[in-house]
């Protein structure tokens, strides 16, 4: 019974972690679709639209050099007006 107990928790545990890695990689694969679809759609993409077009926000990045400067500037994606 023992055993069976432990065979038992290490499944359950295999199960985990199995659907977590399922998640992460779920997250990953839409972050990526939704970055190409910026890309396709963006403003130097293919696929741009003047009239369909979205105004993006942007922000400075946490990132700092060795005199403490953000100099990059990143899309910010949770702008609120």
């Amino acid at each position: 019974v023992q055993q069976w107990s432990i065979r038992r928790r290490n499944e359950q545990q295999r199960n985990l972690k199995l659907a977590k890695q399922r998640r992460i990689h779920q997250t990953h694969v839409e972050q990526e679709w939704k970055d190409r679809g910026k890309y396709i759609h963006g403003e130097r993409g293919p696929w741009w639209n003047e009239n369909d077009s979205k105004e993006r926000h942007w922000m400075l990045s946490d990132r700092e050099n060795i005199h403490r400067m953000r100099c990059k500037l990143i899309e910010n994606n949770d702008f609120n007006t």
